[in-house]
């Protein structure tokens, strides 16, 4: 019997501790446009029915799980700053991929699918030795924030209209 007051505790801090994963997600890297039409556009759903677990954010994307033992010196803090730059990435665009417009489901994901390209350029400007991808990274920098303004400017339009 002394189950059943267990499961009924579970059930009620279960919802709870989703609930305070889920409001630590940081969505202001997208612009205000993008987040209100997550709001509105997607049948009654908000910000907090978005996904926001970090963990899954590795399981969603193979091969991308950056982890390694801290103050590994042959790397220096690379690894522990890509795989943040890959957490600030992926929550805001799994949120984008619920506004139902998807011209501007495309560009807010995207907008935020290119600033981790640059934070992992910029992580590799730091600590990369590779002449070649040092000059990759650059160009990615350089590329990608060109776009992001294209895309602000796009988001922008449309949702003035």
């Amino acid at each position: 019997m002394r189950l059943r007051p267990i499961l009924f505790t579970l059930a009620l801090v279960a919802p709870a501790a989703d609930a305070v994963a889920q409001e630590a997600m940081d969505l202001t890297v997208l612009p205000q446009a993008c987040r209100a039409a997550m709001t509105f556009a997607d049948h009654g759903m908000s910000q907090a029915d978005l996904p926001g677990d970090a963990a899954k954010a590795h399981h969603a994307m193979p091969g991308m799980d950056a982890t390694r033992p801290a103050g590994d010196t042959a790397t220096g803090g690379a690894p522990e700053e890509t795989a943040a730059a890959l957490d600030r990435m992926h929550a805001p665009m799994m949120a984008a991929a619920r506004i139902a417009d998807p011209d501007l489901a495309f560009n807010c994901g995207m907008l935020v699918h290119h600033q981790g390209a640059i934070d992992m350029a910029r992580i590799e400007l730091k600590y990369g030795k590779d002449p070649a991808s040092r000059k990759m990274a650059e160009a990615i920098i350089e590329a990608q924030t060109r776009e992001i303004t294209e895309m602000s400017a796009r988001i922008e339009t449309m949702t003035k209209q």
